[in-house]
């Protein structure tokens, strides 16, 4: 959940300066990627693996 509190700080960041600001289009797709990477990493050792580590 690190990386969504890192994407939402960004998002509140003002533009310009030493942090230039996102467009929306980027900051939508870090958002998928980052969805899909957790889905991936839940379904993946669940599926996958058949530890105690299985959710």
């Amino acid at each position: 959940w690190i990386y969504f509190a890192v994407l939402t700080h960004l998002k509140f960041l003002p533009a310009g300066g030493r942090w230039p600001g996102w467009g929306r289009r980027l900051e939508m797709g870090a958002t998928a990627a980052g969805y899909f990477v957790m889905l991936a990493t839940f379904l993946g050792v669940s599926l996958l693996l058949r530890s105690s580590h299985s959710f």
